[in-house]
């Protein structure tokens, strides 16, 4: 697989944060980190390639100060009072030549909280085009780690915002493998590992982005970087969560029980089945499970799924899909 089919297929994912989107592809196809905050502090002077493996998130990039030299054009991309469509051209243009001080003022736009009343989808794509730029630059991916770090464990962002540095930390991981070590992880690669997992375990209402960065880790012959016995221990901690009902935990629920489909990981009929057939569960991860189901076509499921009496249309829709596979 090519790094642009990589990056096309994780950008496809873009919609994890919306529940119905989840579900609509199953219908469909068979840190231990304090909240941050943006830094405003004037810029320390530290070395770029500064990643070490025992962090789990490094310190936030610095402000840039007026007076530091940067070319015009990209204080223009970053003055939020240029308008929206031409900072988004600006960057889209910039060359990979940055300076230090160019490099961390973009880093810092990153990090930085929006002015209020700014559109959030406008800023989110913005954003996006400012990591497109910096992932083109290998020299100083290490900082970069760091300030995608910084926003994915960030509870001032919305869900959706930091959905992008989740994203990007899975390209950033995939751009860092050494192709002259097949198979092996390598140190920053090892630091993004380790700060999914902390993310995973600390910030529950984005887990479901945590747990699928984990699960769609591969090395470049489609080996996962997670194996399946810790990816099976991470989903059934998340099914076993007692917080059924509570809307932050369904998407992470509807994404484990796709993750068990697609990892077709072992001992877990029983657990499909408890969540098809429960109606404490909701809707959307039942109709997950029953999609799973499906998906297995496990010939003795076939006759569970007969023997369900959905309670609405959307979940009687994906029995009858669910039943065709078989």
């Amino acid at each position: 697989m090519t790094t642009s089919q990589i990056q096309k297929r994780r950008f496809s994912l873009i919609a994890l944060g919306s529940a119905l989107t989840l579900t609509a592809v199953w219908l469909l196809h068979p840190v231990i980190f304090p909240d941050s905050h943006p830094v405003t502090s004037a810029p320390e002077k530290k070395p770029l390639n500064t990643l070490n493996t025992e962090l789990v998130l490094l310190p936030p990039p610095a402000a840039v100060a007026a007076a530091d030299p940067i070319r015009a054009e990209i204080r223009s991309a970053i003055d939020p009072t240029s308008p929206p469509l031409q900072r988004t051209e600006l960057i889209q243009a910039l060359p990979e030549n940055l300076t230090e001080t160019e490099y961390r003022a973009l880093l810092h736009e990153i990090i930085t909280l929006p002015a209020p009343g700014t559109a959030e989808a406008w800023h989110s794509s913005y954003v996006h085009e400012i990591c497109k730029v910096l992932q083109r630059i290998p020299a100083s991916h290490d900082l970069f780690a760091s300030a995608l770090a910084t926003v994915a464990a960030n509870r001032s962002f919305t869900v959706v915002y930091r959905d992008y540095a989740y994203q990007h930390l899975r390209i950033l991981w995939q751009r860092s493998l050494d192709p002259l070590a097949p198979g092996i992880s390598q140190p920053r690669n090892l630091a993004i590992e380790k700060t999914l997992r902390t993310l995973l375990t600390e910030r529950p209402e984005t887990a479901a982005q945590a747990i699928l960065s984990l699960h769609e880790l591969r090395y470049g012959d489609s080996t996962p970087a997670i194996p399946d016995q810790e990816i099976n221990h991470l989903v059934d901690r998340i099914i076993a969560s007692t917080e059924k009902s509570n809307a932050s935990h369904i998407p992470a629920r509807m994404t484990s029980v796709r993750i068990i489909a697609e990892r077709n990981l072992p001992d877990n009929s029983e657990t499909l089945r408890s969540i098809a057939s429960s109606p404490q569960e909701h809707t959307l991860v039942r109709i997950s499970a029953i999609g799973a189901i499906g998906h297995a076509a496990i010939p003795t499921d076939a006759a569970f799924l007969k023997s369900l009496v959905p309670d609405n249309p959307i979940l009687a829709e994906a029995l009858q899909y669910a039943l065709k596979q078989f």
